[in-house]
């Protein structure tokens, strides 16, 4: 992609015949790129990809039979397909380091808890307690998961898929509600990311962006503690424009809670789109049991995870409940029920 590639060889400036006649660009060039271009050895166009048009770098065709490869020279076309017919994929990072992983979280399925009582509160017409000390997911975020779900329409909860959703067993539950959230359409993790604000009505492609970093994470392997700051690195390397259509990094107006100042530019990736690959590892993917994660200090930021499921495919081994659901009910002549926290 020609953003991809002018940010490793730098940009071309945009100057037109008048200009160019008087200024002469190409007797003195600014980048790598540049001075290609101006020598017919490179070329720009836009190019159908099955995410739409986009730009790209390219060779220009009548170049290609004059550059001869010397016979020492590496057969990179032989290397591609090698790599293609290969079944292995080189993971992006590195394990994590004892270091990295020395304080691991508790897994917990308190999501299906919060996804519970929410219904019950929506049922009943009540007002959402948004601050409530006992609830460990943002309820607007709930409320998204549950409508991708069809478990809601609105506010409003369907009584026949609701009444199913709370007869299943909870390893059943969890992995109805990561099945909805991997093919949803409509719950939209970048505008959920914590501290940034979305404005405007530019629109981005949630699912394809869910499923390139799923992708990624599939090439890891399960069950091994992986460097979360190395990973987010490694995407920022090898695929930075993972959610950003033809590598704009323009359009979208995103700033931090509390500022003015929009976060544009690629100098901005780490706050916006490795911010992204975080809080899916950290917030959706550890709420629905496939991931594990671990901190340096005891109470920080993650910065090590474990796959613990099959994120490219079906949730065929999600772990079991940690909880036990063989708790006493306990009701008093005043109406007082008592139910064990699970």
């Amino acid at each position: 992609p020609w953003a991809t590639f002018a940010r490793r060889f730098g940009e071309i400036r945009e100057i037109g015949p008048g200009r160019r006649d008087r200024e002469q660009p190409y007797l003195q060039s600014i980048s790598a790129a540049e001075t290609l271009f101006y020598r017919a050895l490179l070329a720009r166009a836009f190019f159908d990809t099955p995410n739409g048009p986009q730009e790209f770098a390219y060779l220009p065709d009548d170049l290609l039979p004059l550059l001869k490869r010397s016979p020492k020279s590496p057969d990179f076309g032989a290397t591609i397909r090698r790599l293609e017919s290969s079944d292995s994929v080189e993971s992006l990072g590195r394990p994590a380091s004892p270091k990295e992983r020395a304080h691991p979280l508790p897994p917990c399925d308190r999501l299906l808890d919060d996804a519970t009582t929410l219904l019950a509160a929506l049922r009943m017409g009540w007002q959402t307690p948004q601050h409530s000390e006992n609830w460990r997911h943002p309820v607007a975020i709930l409320t998204d998961l549950l409508s991708t779900a069809r478990l809601i329409t609105d506010t409003t909860p369907q009584a026949e898929l609701v009444k199913s959703f709370l007869e299943m067993p909870r390893r059943a539950a969890l992995s109805m509600l990561a099945g909805a959230w991997q093919e949803s359409e409509s719950f939209n993790e970048l505008r959920q990311i914590p501290g940034l604000v979305c404005e405007g009505e530019w629109t981005n492609s949630p699912l394809i962006t869910r499923h390139s970093l799923l992708n990624l994470l599939a090439t890891i392997p399960h069950n091994q503690w992986w460097s979360l700051p190395a990973f987010i690195r490694a995407v920022k390397e090898n695929n930075p424009d993972f959610q950003r259509p033809a590598g704009d990094y323009d359009s979208w107006f995103i700033r931090r809670a509390g500022s003015e100042t929009y976060l544009r530019g690629f100098e901005h990736w780490d706050e916006v789109d490795g911010a992204l690959i975080r809080y899916l590892i950290t917030g959706p993917l550890f709420w629905l049991g496939m991931t594990d994660l671990a901190s340096a200090e005891d109470g920080g930021l993650a910065t090590a995870f474990r796959i613990k499921s099959n994120v490219e495919g079906q949730m065929s081994d999600f772990r079991p409940s940690t909880f036990d659901e063989k708790g006493k009910l306990t009701v008093t002549s005043d109406g007082k029920i008592t139910v064990t926290r699970l």
